[in-house]
């Protein structure tokens, strides 16, 4: 019976701990970008988001281009 209070008791300080660590980060982070910037990000953060993954896609397609030319043997180095 014992060896089950302290396993639920284990799981309550478990989800305290991360309640806390979760305030802790919202703090670090209203702290470190100001309250302003934050809600700025929350209300624009679908358009960031678009803009992160556009850029990324953009990324890949640069680098997928530059791996087939050298796979192909279009590169300089392979002309030589």
């Amino acid at each position: 019976m014992k060896i089950n209070h302290i396993m639920n008791a284990s799981k309550v300080l478990k989800r305290k701990n991360y309640f806390i660590l979760f305030i802790a980060l919202i703090f670090i982070i209203f702290g470190f970008l100001g309250i302003g910037t934050v809600f700025f990000l929350v209300k624009y953060q679908w358009f960031i988001a678009g803009i992160a993954i556009l850029i990324m896609l953009v990324s890949l397609y640069f680098t997928s281009l530059k791996l087939s030319l050298k796979l192909n043997g279009v590169c300089d180095s392979c002309k030589k």
